[in-house]
């Protein structure tokens, strides 16, 4: 939805991807993600990162706040070399600082879906982790990994809010 050459929003930005999560969906591990943000910072030269992966809290608040550390210690440089993280804030109806370890990182724009009355989608994520609410809901997609076009009308999505925002902010560097 940024970078696509019909549809969404910054169709002249470069994009690099990166695979931090596992095949099976879009949970990553903390230690990935800091090394997926080591790369980028080190060698690739972004302007703006999109992730659209969470890190699921373990509700252990030592390993948590461990984590939430790591995290934080790896985007601190990024946002200090003027680059820009947004992160989807996640579809499960629940506090995004909750059910999201990246919610709880100073400085990252953490974005939640609302549909074209810009009521929240049923399912995003909320709360005071969240920095800005953009359209996720019957996002017309360019094809490509898991959807085809048709496959995202109707469907509610931080990770087609995200992007949107991340191709926002590529329009103004």
């Amino acid at each position: 939805l940024a970078g696509a050459q019909y549809y969404g929003v910054a169709d002249s930005v470069t994009i690099r991807s990166m695979r931090i999560s596992s095949d099976s969906g879009c949970t990553g591990q903390p230690w990935a993600m800091v090394r997926g943000l080591e790369y980028l910072y080190e060698s690739a030269n972004a302007g703006v990162v999109n992730i659209s992966a969470n890190i699921l809290p373990t509700y252990n608040d030592s390993t948590d706040s461990l984590a939430v550390k790591w995290l934080s210690d790896a985007v601190a440089p990024v946002l200090s070399a003027g680059i820009s993280v947004v992160v989807a804030a996640m579809n499960d109806t629940a506090d995004a600082r909750q059910r999201d370890l990246l919610a709880r990182v100073p400085g990252v724009v953490v974005v939640g879906s609302v549909d074209s009355t810009n009521t929240l989608c049923y399912n995003s994520n909320y709360g005071s982790g969240v920095t800005v609410y953009a359209p996720g809901k019957d996002i017309t997609a360019p094809p490509a990994g898991l959807f085809r076009s048709e496959d995202s009308i109707g469907k509610c999505a931080t990770s087609f809010a995200a992007p949107q925002v991340a191709g926002a902010l590529a329009l103004m560097l």
